[in-house]
């Protein structure tokens, strides 16, 4: 993927969570690191009037989380 093509869906993604006023998927997180959903982050601490919900996940250990991921 270029550069170009994923500020595009970066931007697309930052659209869509500002016409929803929420970010819809919670951050999915293991032991306070963020696993998925940086990008969602990234909006939603740019806009801090945008809720959103985090997810723990269980992991037995890191290499588990990245086969996750």
């Amino acid at each position: 993927m270029t550069v170009n093509a994923k500020t595009e869906e970066f931007q697309q993604l930052e659209d869509n969570i500002l016409a929803d006023g929420i970010v819809i998927n919670p951050i999915i997180v293991w032991n306070g690191v963020i696993v998925d959903g940086h990008n969602r982050y990234r909006i939603a601490a740019k806009h801090p009037h945008i809720s959103f919900t985090t997810c723990e996940k269980e992991f037995a250990d890191r290499y588990e989380a990245i086969a996750w991921i």
